[in-house]
């Protein structure tokens, strides 16, 4: 390709000279920057699924220390350790498998949720459904958690002292084995959900602060369509110019039609002609480099339409045609980086290289900044020049209407245009503010994405670590009443639990920020304008978690301090 870009420049050295070819796969060229999104979320749903099995792990875990009296029945009547824990890895796999069964059940809606919520530009998501793959993945899934996330708790429960375990004050009381399993599960699930909210505090900010992004124009009420002008009745000359002039008239002419104009490539709109650009003095070029622009040819009334301010000089009319002098207008950041304490207004410069047989344009005008390519993406140096001395047959034509809705002037629109060609084609035809929407569409599905999973993340956390304390605490009723009736008070107690639940937590967190730092860096090419170790996301998290850890243990905690001494007494 190189080569064949080499000999290009040689036959063609007007226009090739200096091209060089650059080669990637067609599955980045299809995945995009959907890529890293996709990986990310699957990465966001490993933690859910890891979440919820230390979770059940835990509750397994308090469930078999329950059964130890059963276990123990059990093993005096003959069954071996390794009998037991086939027994406890079965009722494991069987309640997993039942998991995975209602979740394939619940997929089946939810895919149709995530489809119908997703945006356009996130390639062949469309085609994503439930298959014998996806069917075969959750029946693994489901199988080897069930299995593995089960294995501590049938282990702790094999672990069987038959005298201990045979004696009813047994009972009231879990082994330090198990309690420290409890404690290091609670740490590993608090850190885990400390992780995932973070990565999603941290795409929400990235989302709303882009959706505040000024794109430069105003796209309330504009509607936009293209137009293709191609076989001998177009030349690209004079009669391509007229079929413009007379479209612009004709559609300007509609009831509820406030202005219309036409451009080559529409901001936000996928596309973009870039070239390089010269200036006539040399001294304005930064470093020697020529700077790339954007060039789009425009029709006179463009800037009207649009709502983009023309900050310096003046606009395009009627009477910059072709035989004029050739004139361009610049944006602001042409102006800003290349003409300080000059006045642009005057000034000539160049699309190409200062080598190239391209004609001087001069400035006539300078207007505001748009985003061309993507809200995200900085503005670029931009040059409009007029369409009447650049001629082109692909044109979209744009047009800002009285109407609430710009979608309801499309068929008269395309009456209208019929009149003037009734052979003519009008494809794409879509508003402004979809455009602006579009643009914002897959952070927004991201974040919203991250968000539902850190949110089930919080609950998951809650869910174990107030059935935890409320199992300890459970546990604890005969302590407890005794506590109280050598004169605890009802404050101690409280603290105490709390105290209890607290501490894995605490440590859970310190972990998670930690991890959180680790693995958010690689999040940083999805943010807009945020750290990917942002303060305020980590503090907001730490915040909430401590929040929502100190709720789930507040309420076991609050029914401890109610216990009557003489009922605890009497717990079995």
């Amino acid at each position: 390709m190189s080569n064949l870009a080499q000999l290009e420049a040689k036959e063609n050295p007007l226009t090739h000279a200096g091209w060089i070819v650059h080669l990637r796969p067609l599955a980045v060229q299809v995945t995009g920057k959907a890529r890293p999104v996709l990986l990310a979320l699957m990465g966001a749903v490993g933690f859910v699924l890891l979440i919820a099995c230390v979770n059940v792990s835990n509750l397994l875990l308090c469930r078999s220390a329950a059964r130890r009296k059963e276990m123990a029945v059990r093993a005096a009547l003959g069954a071996g350790r390794g009998r037991l824990v086939r027994q406890l890895l079965s009722e494991s796999a069987v309640l997993s498998l039942l998991g995975g069964g209602l979740g394939l059940l619940l997929g089946a809606w939810v895919v149709r949720l995530i489809l119908a919520l997703s945006p356009p530009n996130i390639s062949r998501l469309s085609e994503t459904g439930l298959d014998f793959r996806v069917f075969g993945f959750t029946v693994f899934v489901s199988l080897a958690t069930g299995l593995i996330f089960g294995l501590a708790p049938a282990w702790h429960a094999s672990k069987i002292n038959l005298t201990q375990a045979l004696q009813a004050e047994a009972r009231s009381t879990g082994t330090a084995g198990s309690h420290h399993t409890h404690g290091l599960l609670i740490v590993a699930e608090v850190a885990l959900a400390v992780v995932l909210l973070t990565g999603a505090g941290l795409m929400a900010q990235s989302f709303l602060r882009l959706q505040a992004v000024d794109p430069g124009f105003n796209p309330q009420r504009v509607a936009a369509f293209d137009v293709s002008l191609f076989g001998d009745k177009y030349d690209g000359g004079v009669r391509t110019r007229r079929f413009f002039w007379d479209a612009r008239e004709r559609l300007a002419k509609l009831p509820g039609i406030h202005s219309t104009a036409a451009i080559s490539s529409l901001p936000l709109g996928g596309s973009e002609n870039l070239n390089h650009l010269s200036f006539e003095d040399v001294r304005l070029t930064a470093h020697g480099e020529e700077p790339i622009t954007e060039n789009r040819r425009i029709t006179p009334g463009y800037f009207e339409t649009m709502r983009v301010p023309v900050l310096q000089g003046r606009d395009f009319g009627d009477f910059d045609g072709a035989g004029q002098q050739r004139i361009c207008i610049i944006n602001r950041t042409i102006a800003r980086d290349f003409f300080t304490g000059v006045d642009p207004i005057g000034q000539r410069l160049k699309l190409g290289r200062s080598t190239d047989n391209a004609p001087w344009l001069t400035i006539v005008g300078v207007v505001s900044d748009v985003r061309g390519s993507a809200l995200e993406v900085k503005p670029k140096p931009q040059v409009y020049s007029p369409l009447d001395q650049d001629t082109q047959n692909e044109m979209t034509f744009i047009v800002r209407t009285d109407a609430a809705s710009a979608a309801a002037m499309e068929r008269a629109i395309r009456a209208e245009l019929k009149s003037v060609d009734p052979a003519l084609p009008l494809a794409n035809f879509r508003t402004m503010e979809s455009l602006v929407d579009n643009a914002v569409a897959r952070p927004r599905f991201s974040a919203f994405l991250f968000s539902v999973f850190a949110a089930i993340a919080l609950l998951l956390t809650a869910i174990g670590l107030y059935g935890v304390v409320a199992y300890a605490t459970a546990r604890r009723t005969r302590e407890i009443g005794i506590r109280i009736a050598l004169g605890a008070s009802g404050r101690s107690v409280l603290a105490l639990v709390i105290r209890k639940g607290m501490l894995p937590a605490l440590l859970g967190l310190g972990l998670g920020l930690a991890g959180a730092v680790a693995l958010t860096r690689f999040l940083a090419s999805q943010l807009y304008e945020v750290n990917a170790t942002d303060p305020l996301t980590f503090l907001g998290v730490a915040a909430l978690l401590l929040l929502v850890a100190l709720a789930a243990c507040y309420l076991p905690a609050r029914r401890a301090t109610r216990i009557d001494p003489m009922t605890a007494l009497r717990y079995d």
